[in-house]
């Protein structure tokens, strides 16, 4: 199976861990979305990000859009899982992603979107992935086995998912991260090869960036 398969899954799905949380109330008590200008402002730089030493190694503020390759949606309780995806990708009012690099960690993706109505099916997405422990899907004819698993995250409150594929070069994993400020969500994923021994400390690690991502999102929209 070629690499660029799971890759390309690993990038479609990394949106799956969306839990809604308490809303940021904005000027009047109404929580405000972010929209382009807010949402650029509001993204990491990479001095921001814990522990020091990360690159900005890449940055958009064009979300996904529907003219990229998507796999084949699993059926009954995967499908529904997966299939929140769409959902997540389209109808934003504001859009950033930053990505991070430091020699012996994982890549760092964190996205900054605001929404006019966030989906509906955000308020049961760990329950969703509870139903789907494991699956396949296919793409220009190769099967991918994968597993999704619900994940907290202590310190920034955020929850999420690990999603674990198989590649040719090993399994692979992506951990999601997700928290919303009212219509504003808050995306961080770390990738990188699967290894229990490094499972902790990735979790840790991306709590932290979510962690450190909520408190500017805060200030920039004036909490």
């Amino acid at each position: 199976m070629p690499a660029t398969v799971a890759r390309t899954l690993i990038r479609g799905l990394c949106l799956l861990g969306v839990v809604l949380l308490p809303a940021l109330s904005g000027c009047g008590g109404q929580p405000r979305t972010l929209d382009q200008v807010t949402a650029r402002e509001a993204l990491l730089a990479e001095t921001e990000l814990p522990s020091g030493g990360w690159r900005l190694v890449g940055a958009t503020q064009t979300p996904p859009g529907q003219a990229q390759p998507r796999p084949s949606l699993a059926s009954g309780a995967c499908g529904r899982a997966l299939g929140l995806l769409d959902e997540l990708e389209h109808g934003s009012a504001g859009y950033a992603k930053g990505s991070y690099a430091k020699d012996g960690f994982p890549l760092i993706e964190v996205v900054v979107q605001g929404y006019s109505s966030l989906p509906s099916d955000l308020t049961r997405l760990t329950e969703i992935v509870r139903g789907c422990p494991s699956g396949t899907l296919e793409q220009d004819g190769a099967t991918v086995p994968f597993t999704l698993a619900p994940r907290g995250y202590p310190e920034s409150g955020a929850n999420g998912a690990r999603l674990t594929v198989i590649s040719i070069d090993g399994p692979r994993a992506i951990d999601i991260a997700v928290a919303s400020r009212g219509e504003s969500v808050v995306v961080g994923t770390a990738t990188g090869p699967a290894s229990e021994a490094g499972e902790r400390e990735v979790t840790t690690l991306l709590d932290g960036v979510v962690a450190a991502q909520l408190r500017k999102l805060e200030t920039t929209l004036g909490s």
